[in-house]
């Protein structure tokens, strides 16, 4: 799949994506690509396609079931979006899929963009990178919702378009949206004050105190009684990528399934 024509005017220029990664520092290239491997590790690559058949003569029934990718992936952010690791994360997860048409789009002026965020994309490897306002951005959502084809939409930071996708009911199309101000609790012995400084490089937005709410991920190891309290616990050395667990390369799959009288053979 291709961006609509309409759009191409707002690609953000290649010199433009060089100087912000020349600009990026070492440390913080690094943790994004950490956080790359964290997910390719965990889940692997998966088959852009696969299909499992089960014949079963004693219940009588067969049934057949398929699993393929989207035909697309759109990653929108606005400001006040600065948290790379996260969308290192919810981005390698739509390419372990094994998605190729993945858009990267800023809402916004070119010249707001993190330059960490533009180093994320680079390092992903991704080419479609744009940057419009928010009526275009609404113009391509309602282009992409009535494409006819199948596709995920990840929201970053609070970009106004989103708006367009209210009451979206196309089966097709599916939306995911960052945590923001992610709340960190401590655990285990260390105190998460001695990590703090590590975690806002990442999370600008962290929180440390809740005012209300569950808490989205914990620093050090778990206590056995707390284990299943939180959802992502970072161990030590890992304060500064991320891991959505809310988030999977299954997301980005269309399941079907196909039951009938089994038929012998």
């Amino acid at each position: 799949m291709e961006i609509p024509a309409f759009f191409e005017p707002y690609r953000i220029p290649d010199s433009f994506v060089a100087e912000a990664y020349e600009s990026s520092l070492p440390q913080d290239r690094a943790f994004i690509k950490t956080t790359f491997s964290l997910v390719d590790a965990i889940y692997g690559r998966r088959p852009f396609m696969r299909e499992e058949r089960i014949l079963n003569p004693s219940s009588g029934i067969d049934y057949t079931i398929r699993r393929k990718a989207v035909d697309w992936v759109l990653i929108l952010a606005a400001s006040p979006f600065n948290a790379p690791v996260r969308l290192a994360s919810a981005a390698m997860n739509a390419c372990v899929a094994g998605i190729d048409s993945i858009f990267a789009v800023w809402e916004g002026e070119l010249q707001d963009i993190p330059s960490d965020v533009l180093t994320t994309f680079d390092l992903l490897g991704l080419e479609n990178l744009y940057a419009a306002n928010a009526d275009m951005c609404r113009k391509l959502l309602r282009k992409m919702q009535a494409s006819k084809t199948s596709g995920r939409i990840l929201f970053f930071g609070k970009p106004q378009c989103a708006d367009q996708m209210i009451g979206n009911r196309s089966p097709l199309i599916r939306t995911w949206k960052d945590v923001n101000a992610p709340y960190f609790l401590s655990s285990g012995e260390k105190p998460a004050a001695s990590m703090c400084e590590a975690v806002l490089q990442s999370h600008p937005d962290a929180r440390f105190e809740s005012v209300e709410g569950e808490p989205d991920a914990a620093l050090g190891l778990p206590q056995d009684a707390e284990f299943h309290d939180v959802p992502l616990y970072l161990g030590d050395g890992l304060e500064r990528v991320w891991f959505p667990p809310d988030l999977t390369p299954d997301f980005f799959f269309n399941v079907s399934m196909i039951v009938s009288q089994h038929q012998p053979q």
